[in-house]
């Protein structure tokens, strides 16, 4: 029985250093940023236009070759005003090339404001990934009607 107890301890304390807390940049609660939240950020618009956003700001066509596919995942914060801060790749990102990512966090640097995430019924700060998927594809030609 003794055993049993002494292994349900180390298992519970070995369980609670690895439970999700939020990124803390300091001790004050107002800096946490919050993986879990009870209500995600979002983008003016919805996902739709977040999307018409990127599509209409990044510069595609120069950094890949036809019939190429590109898979990579963006995270930033969405502060609590709505501003995107720390754009960086993720850790699980994939592989990109630095100029294609450049032109990325160039984009997602000028989106405008989003709607901030909440926690318990109060605005915080929180992690937002961004997974990106490209398949590359020969410009459309449209032939002239006469």
């Amino acid at each position: 029985m003794k055993k049993i107890f002494i292994l349900f301890s180390v298992l519970f304390i070995f369980a609670g250093s690895f439970a999700q807390n939020p990124t803390t940049s300091t001790n004050n609660s107002d800096n946490e940023i919050y993986k879990e939240v009870d209500v995600i950020a979002s983008y003016p618009g919805g996902m739709a236009e977040m999307h018409k956003f990127l599509g209409a700001k990044t510069t595609l066509g120069k950094f890949g070759e036809p019939g190429t596919e590109v898979s990579f995942k963006i995270e930033f914060v969405v502060e609590k005003d709505g501003s995107i801060t720390d754009v960086k790749l993720a850790e699980d990102a994939g592989e990109v090339s630095q100029p294609l990512f450049d032109d990325y966090v160039k984009v997602i640097k000028e989106m405008p404001k989003w709607e901030a995430a909440k926690k318990d019924g109060k605005i915080v700060r929180s992690l937002y990934i961004l997974p990106i998927k490209i398949k590359f594809q020969e410009e459309l030609k449209v032939k002239k009607q006469e």
